[in-house]
């Protein structure tokens, strides 16, 4: 009964974790080649991709910011600070159309940006690993947080990959209550992890005339072509949880 009163106490609060989507320079064909075969981490490719992720003049026109989970300030909306503007415009559009009004704490998460499925898997664990020391936190403040996830291109696959990590950790320590995923290559070894009770409600926004987004067969480990959407096939039906606009 203690535990119940306390836990019916404690402030609701929607913890927003936006993240960026592959970030690519020009391909040699050497890099190429090497972003094919999974060995990139050192080449031309992999360092041009390290200088425009840590320049702020890309940081402008997205929410991105320094690796790791970093918080989002909607108050310092300056000139430059992309994730901030992003989090002000969130807040303002959520008070004209919700009705809960609930706080919004707003984050980034960073990774290394590169076409790369081992790259994406890592900050998965990073990132899965990060948010659990930051939810128990919160938790201990008197806060029941409510997670929402918004990736954009990669950043979603990103996003997707939490699935896995989810299973390596039952119980689960938490889950995502809304994924949202915006321009994200659907990729074959990838799209399974949507089935996850890890995630309550998916929402998957996507273009027939985006061709990026179902163009990457590099950063895949089978190396097949991504599509726009969730399909159905003998072996994978779309769950209901899931709105593809």
């Amino acid at each position: 009964l203690l535990f119940c009163t306390l836990a019916a106490e404690k402030k609701d609060v929607w913890v927003n974790i936006y993240i960026h989507g592959t970030i690519t320079p020009h391909l040699s064909i050497s890099d190429f080649l090497k972003v094919l075969n999974h060995t990139q981490k050192k080449s031309i490719y992999a360092e041009i991709t390290r200088f425009i992720r840590t320049d702020p003049f890309f940081h402008q026109a997205q929410p991105i910011q320094e690796l790791n989970l970093k918080k989002a300030f909607p108050t310092k909306s300056q000139k430059g600070h992309g994730a901030n503007i992003f989090a002000e415009f969130y807040d303002k559009i959520s008070k004209m159309i919700a009705s809960d009004n609930h706080e919004i704490k707003h984050y980034t998460f960073g990774w290394s940006g590169l076409l790369s499925n081992t790259s994406r898997r890592k900050s998965a664990k990073k990132l899965f690993e990060q948010l659990h020391r930051k939810l128990k936190k919160m938790e201990m403040q008197n806060l029941h947080p409510h997670v929402r996830i918004i990736g954009y291109s990669h950043g979603g696959t990103l996003a997707l990959d939490l699935g896995d990590e989810a299973q390596k950790n039952r119980p689960f320590p938490f889950c995502i209550e809304e994924l949202i995923l915006i321009s994200t290559p659907i990729q074959e070894d990838t799209k399974k992890y949507v089935l996850s009770p890890f995630f309550k409600k998916v929402f998957s926004f996507y273009s027939k005339g985006d061709c990026v987004q179902g163009s990457d067969f590099l950063s895949s480990p089978d190396h097949s072509f991504s599509h726009q959407k969730f399909l159905d096939k003998a072996d994978f039906k779309v769950p209901h949880k899931v709105t593809q606009i």
